[in-house]
């Protein structure tokens, strides 16, 4: 059976480049590729188990940061606003407003009500204040060592099949991203 770390979930999800989170390019080619049939069932039914295991990773992953946030008196997560020097004049009658112009800690809420009168994207919000950050993080840390059972047999492929011109060639990275789904031959 395979089974997976979180961490090598996010890491077959995600690339992270200067600090950004980006879609895994090699995940994106490898299901593009034109493969033996069966290495190309056995590899998207891989893949799309992994991208399910992801969302219920990410949602698990912010449900910690809720929890582990420094909170406003209505208990709502208080961030700095990503966008906070965009913020215009347009959104002076919000309360919290001079607290996210001088790039403050405020309320999910008033953020998103400062984000809807400025047309700034209310994606992420910006950066969540976290209580206490060692909590956080062996909370985090142990998340991302759970090992999850993808309750589907490792992968038998037969590399000679692809010195058929008729298939596409698998480059190193996409390579990296398969070997924990293969099976040892």
């Amino acid at each position: 059976m395979i089974k997976l770390t979180n961490k090598q979930i996010t890491n077959t999800m995600v690339n992270y480049q200067n600090g950004q989170a980006a879609p895994n390019q090699a995940m994106e080619s490898l299901k593009a590729k034109k493969l033996p049939v069966k290495a190309q069932y056995w590899i998207r039914r891989i893949l799309d188990k992994i991208e399910r295991c992801f969302k219920i990773l990410e949602d698990t992953r912010h449900e910690l940061i809720k929890h582990h946030a420094k909170k406003d008196k209505q208990n709502n997560p208080l961030i700095i606003m990503a966008d906070f020097k965009k913020i215009t004049d347009k959104a002076k009658e919000i309360e919290g407003y001079e607290a996210a112009k001088a790039g403050e800690f405020i309320s999910t809420k008033t953020a998103q009500d400062i984000s809807k009168v400025c047309n700034i994207s209310a994606e992420g919000n910006g950066n969540i204040s976290i209580e206490n950050i060692q909590d956080f993080q062996k909370d985090i840390s142990d998340l991302m060592a759970t090992e999850v059972d993808l309750g589907i047999d490792k992968i038998k492929i037969d590399f000679d099949v692809w010195e058929d011109k008729r298939y596409d060639v698998i480059d190193g990275k996409e390579m990296d991203l398969l070997l924990p789904m293969l099976e040892d031959i």
